[in-house]
């Protein structure tokens, strides 16, 4: 087993391996990447990782790779996915500041529920940020 930098071409099969690891047994998964069992699913799941993998700069995209044997070579095949973020600067506030808000969630019921997850999500963060004094913490 080996440990490397996503690239952009990995992203959906990254996003596969979140959506099937969790099933429908996280709530937060279910709610933050709706359908994520289904092709439209993880098709807006895995641009949304790629968007986020690009504009973060405190964030690194790893995979876990493994080798296995064919026939003719060797073909490494992804088994996993972790994201490790070095917070030094407070995330966005509101969830319509890192989403488009409208077409992931357009159900207004499920598009307020979000939105206060995501406050529960950014206030302790931000307080951590806030608290290190400009030398950055570490964030799920």
């Amino acid at each position: 087993m080996d440990i490397a930098l996503v690239e952009d071409g990995d992203m959906s099969t990254c996003f596969e391996i979140v959506s099937k690891s969790f099933g429908h047994d996280a709530p937060f998964v279910d709610i933050y990447f709706p359908n994520h069992d289904t092709a439209r699913g993880q098709l807006q799941g895995s641009k949304r990782l790629l968007a986020w993998k690009h504009a973060s700069q405190d964030s690194v995209f790893l995979k876990a790779v493994t080798s296995v044997d064919g026939d003719m070579a060797s073909k490494d095949h992804i088994v996993g996915l972790a994201v490790w973020t070095h917070m030094k600067t407070i995330p966005p506030q509101e969830l319509e500041d890192v989403e488009n808000v409208e077409e992931i969630w357009p159900d207004m019921k499920d598009r307020r529920f979000m939105a206060a997850l995501w406050e529960d999500y950014v206030k302790p963060r931000s307080q951590a940020v806030r608290d290190s004094v400009g030398n950055g913490v570490y964030g799920e």
